[in-house]
């Protein structure tokens, strides 16, 4: 079962413009030390900062809750595979929240168009979907009557 869906588009000149203006008092408040070194390694880092808050922010949509509810960003982390797959890594309110709420499963879509970095997100609750077996004996129940 979809129990919700978040999309967010971030200005990749913007996320530069704010990188600029408030350096490392932003960084260390939305990005973890892992998430800070991983971008800090590329020329363009800001891009790289952009796909991770995109990715933040369709998660907190996603959930259906804002921030400011026991949620940071720095709780919802982007970490990249060795084969550059990004992953979420949830950690304090952030993790509370999605075990509560009863997800098993999210999963993230990024864009790379030119100068925007966005995300589609998708968190599912897999213990309320019924597996092939059961949905087989849901049809057959529903065939009989």
């Amino acid at each position: 079962m979809v129990y919700g869906i978040g999309i967010d588009l971030v200005e990749n000149d913007r996320m530069g413009h704010i990188i600029k203006k408030w350096g490392d008092k932003f960084l260390s408040r939305v990005f973890s030390v892992r998430e800070i070194e991983y971008c800090g390694r590329h020329a363009q880092a800001h891009i790289h900062y952009s796909a991770r808050f995109a990715v933040k922010e369709s998660f907190l949509k996603a959930m259906g809750v804002g921030l400011g509810r026991g949620i940071k960003l720095m709780e919802i982390e982007v970490l990249n595979e060795e084969s550059g797959k990004p992953n979420l890594v949830l950690t304090g309110g952030a993790r509370q929240f999605y075990e509560k709420a009863g997800m098993r499963y999210y999963y993230g879509l990024l864009t790379r168009p030119p100068f925007r970095r966005g995300c589609m997100a998708t968190a599912l609750q897999p213990r309320l979907m019924p597996s092939l077996g059961k949905l087989e004996e849901q049809k057959d129940r529903v065939r009989r009557m």
